[in-house]
This record gives C-alpha cells, structure tokens and sequence, in this order.
C-alpha cells in the first residue's frame, strides 16, 4: 500500500451533500442568505453610492422640506449650540509638569483657545469664528456627507477654512499615480489606506492639490469631516438623509395633496340646488346685475319679493350677513367637505420615522414633552447620552480637537505661550507626551432635567447618609448648565462688585459721620 493511500478516505463524500441518519433522511445543506422564504427578499443589492446626487437630493430636500430642516437645525442646535468650551486636562505623569505648573499651563491654554475661538480672524475668509465654523461643518458633513476642513498658520495666526465636498473630485485620468498611491473619489491614499491630500477643483475647473500633512512637519493641516460612512473601505461620507430621501419627498407630496384638496374645497362655500319647480334662475346674478343698475324694471306681482330683497339688504347692513330671497325651487346649501381623517395619524407616525432614523427623539424634535415624567425622562436621558457621544464623535474628533492640536502647536512654537517641556516634545516629535499636553474635553450645553429636584434626591439615595455634605457638582459645572459664563470670569467679577460695593458702604458711613451735629 502506497502512503498516500493510507491518507485517502475509505468512501468518497460529494461536496454538495451530507449523509446524516436523522428519520432516515438525507440533508442537503443550503446556502443562507437571509432568504427563508424562497424569492420572499428578491436578489440582494450591493450598492455603489453616488455621492454627488445623494450630496444634491439631501440640499433638495433641505430646502424643500420643513420637516428635514427642521431636524437638521435641531439638531445641530443641540449639539453644536453657540460652541463647545476647552477643558484642558493635560496628564501630570508623562508631562512632566508639576501641579501647580498643570494649574497655570490649563489656565493659559484655556484663555487663550477661548479669545481665539471667539475671533472672526480664526476663519481664512475673516467672516466667521471657529464656533461659527463648527455649526457650519457639522451642518454640511451631516447633509453632504462630508466637508473639508483646513488648518493654517499664516507667520502671526493660525487660521481654518472650510470646503464643501463637492468640489472634491478624482482629476481625469489619475486614479492611479506613479509613486503607488490612488485617487478615490478625489481622496488620494497610500497602501495603508492613509488619506495624503485631496484634490478640490477651482472655478478655472483646474484641480488644486491639498496635502494632509506639513511637508517638513509632517503635523495634521487637512482632513475630512464625515456625517455617516457606508462602508469600512469607503473614502468619502453619506449623507444621514439617505435613508429617508424617498420617504420625506412622498411625504410632502401627501401633504400638499391634502392642503390643495382642502383648498379648492374652501373655494366653493355654497351650492345652489333646484327642484322639479325651479325655474333654474340663479339669484347671485340677478343681484349683481340690480347692484349695477341693470334689470330695475319690475312687474306688480313681482314687489313683493323686491320688498323681501328692501329687507334682506338692511338685514345685511346691520348685521353684516348676506342673506339671499331664493327663487321658488331653489336652496342654498353649504358645501361641507372633509379632508382625509386618517391625515394626522398617518403624516405623524412617518414624521416621526424620520426624526428617529436620523437620530433624534421626536419629542426633541418637535418640543413635545405632554406625557408621562417618566416617558419624557427616559426620552431626555436617552437624547443626553447620543447628546454626548456625538459631540465626541463629530465635534470633538473631526474638528475641534484636530484643529486645536494645529493650534496649540504654533502658540507653543511662537513662544505666546511658553512650556519649555512642550517644545522639547516638538522637536524630538515624542507623539505621547504631546498627547498627554494636548489632552483635552469639549463641552457644550447640558440636557435640562423636568425635574431636578427629583433628580438630586435620586442620587442622594444611592450615596446614603454618610456623603449628605458632599457635592454633586462644582460651581463651573453650575455655571455651564445655567449658561451662565465661565466660572473663572464670574468669580473676578464678584470679587470687583463686592470691592465696590464695600467702597460705597465706607463711603455712605463717612458721610453719615460727618453729618453727625457736636
């Protein structure tokens, strides 16, 4: 026997079929692909996104409809606001720094980033501040899909620029390039799939290439800020309306259908019906033509109807309501109509649909809050959890934090704010201990509470008696959720009101002094 015979199977088994005793029946094994029902699925689609027309319907629809407008000002009202505050945290262990050079490094970083985040010179253009440029981005990533942000430093002041993705676009006939790297969808990417530059077209219709990293610095100074990507190997961003494009437009058909059907109804108030007796004489007419003068002649027979119109015209002047003398065989009747009853529940239902897929709570969205405390709660506390993860996901990752990276590098470099450690960190390019300087949060406008007394009480009980004296909170915390300034500011504005006002009482008691007779 050979030695490869030994290895062989004793029977041979087909590939396409198992033999297993179960009732005395052979299983053939089939293929799933989420089809139990045969043809109950049809054939699956593997989409291959347009990004220039879904970029176009979700503007379309941003104009057209009210209620995609009004979710996407929601909604970047309530993540973006009027900006999120710097919290610088840098980590004490790898700076280096002690603590209270942690204190004053956090104190500069802060007021500086918070005077430049609030100037118009911020923006390339001069025309908008980086909170300004972070509702403009958020809005356009979450519409479009994706927008372009990029960073300078012009020698006295970094400055950002924001470019809509629809001028980015693959240059004809470079998808591939001689140093290996590809241009997909006008992203051009190396073998790691790193995004090297972007290429935007100008209004010469020439293609401008921007490049992603410093060439000598090789520091972040453009990138890509996405609303919603398709797929792990995809380049450019999907719109978040994609999913709801055909329902919002069907919807708004409906809607307009009904409100035409309701306003040509609202055209006809009265019809005139006649009988076997009517002669078919329409009385409107007939008085039109007397208002003008015309048919004033009139038979003997006929006064007493002259007189019953004498009566309804003063019946009209001192009551302001038109009353008619019908002819023999006619009615005036009210054309009572009704819209489509089932129109409140249905257009309700699918609006709310479209407030959830892109990713509000419908409460929110239309400033509803008439139920339950408990349902309003759990939709608040829901809604302040996303709130969270997406100031983090969208605001904090894709704009602010890079850009403030870009940042607090030239303020280190141009000595306005000076941290020997930092700059050694520069130069020797220590990745670790810059993000330990760079460390940071970004915090906006908290969710209010229906009830925040409950809700103290609440989480007074969960820390039992032994933690009754402990703070829940920190005056800046207070301050944030009040909306009332920063902490730091308000504390040096007390500190100047109540030295006044001292000054006044000193000023009232020396006076009172001297006026005191011998």
């Amino acid at each position: 026997m050979r030695l490869l015979d030994f290895f062989k199977p004793k029977k041979e088994i087909q590939a396409n079929t198992v033999f297993q005793y179960w009732s005395g029946a052979n299983i053939t094994p089939l293929i799933f692909d989420g089809e139990k029902t045969p043809y109950e699925l049809g054939s699956p689609k593997d989409y291959y996104l347009d990004y220039h027309s879904l970029r176009a319907r979700a503007w379309q629809a941003y104009i057209e409809s009210p209620i995609v407008q009004n979710v996407i000002k929601k909604y970047s009202l309530w993540v973006v606001g009027s900006g999120l505050k710097l919290q610088s945290n840098p980590i004490d262990l790898i700076t280096g720094l002690s603590d209270d050079e942690i204190k004053l490094y956090s104190q500069k970083v802060e007021a500086h980033f918070r005077l430049s985040a609030s100037m118009k010179q911020s923006s390339y253009s001069g025309m908008m501040n980086l909170h300004e440029l972070a509702a403009e981005a958020f809005k356009n990533a979450i519409l479009s899909g994706d927008v372009l942000n990029i960073v300078r430093f012009d020698g006295q002041n970094v400055t950002h620029e924001l470019i809509d993705g629809c001028y980015i676009s693959t240059p004809f006939g470079m998808n591939q390039l001689e140093n290996g790297n590809k241009i997909i969808d006008g992203v051009e990417i190396d073998s790691k799939g790193n995004h090297v530059a972007f290429y935007v077209q100008n209004y010469e219709l020439k293609w401008d290439r921007i490049s992603a990293y410093g060439e000598k610095t090789g520091r972040l100074q453009a990138w890509l800020f996405y609303g919603m990507r398709y797929k792990l190997n995809s380049v450019r961003g999907m719109s978040l309306l994609t999913a709801i494009l055909e329902m919002d437009n069907k919807l708004n058909r409906y809607q307009d259908a009904t409100l035409g059907s309701a306003e040509e109804n609202a055209k006809v108030p009265y019809t005139i019906e006649h009988n076997q007796f009517s002669d078919g004489e329409n009385p409107l007419v007939r008085q039109l033509a007397q208002s003008i003068g015309k048919n004033k002649g009139t038979a003997p027979e006929t006064q007493n109807i002259i007189d019953a119109e004498n009566i309804a015209t003063k019946v009209a002047q001192t009551t302001s309501k038109q009353t008619y003398n019908m002819p023999i065989g006619s009615t005036l009747k009210r054309n009572t109509f009704t819209t489509d009853l089932s129109f409140k529940d249905y257009f309700g239902v699918n609006i709310d649909i479209i407030y959830i897929t892109v990713g509000i709570p419908p409460e929110v969205a239309a400033d509803k809050f008439g139920g339950a405390y408990s349902g309003s709660r759990a939709a608040l506390k829901s809604w302040e959890y996303k709130l969270m993860v997406d100031r983090i996901l969208y605001l904090k990752n894709q704009f602010y934090k890079p850009n403030f990276d870009y940042w607090l590098d030239m303020q280190v470099l141009t000595n306005k704010i000076d941290v020997p450690l930092y700059l050694e960190a520069i130069f020797k390019k220590d990745i670790f201990k810059l993000e330990a300087f760079r460390n940071c949060r970004f915090i906006g406008a908290t969710v209010p509470h229906i009830d925040p007394v409950k809700e103290v009480k609440a989480e007074r009980m969960k820390l039992g008696g032994k933690f009754d004296d402990i703070p829940l909170t920190t005056a800046e915390q207070s301050c944030e959720a009040l909306n009332t300034g920063d902490f730091d500011q308000n504390i040096k504005k007390v500190e100047d009101e109540k030295e006044m006002a001292n000054y006044f009482d000193d000023a009232i008691d020396t006076n009172s002094v001297d006026q005191v007779p011998d």
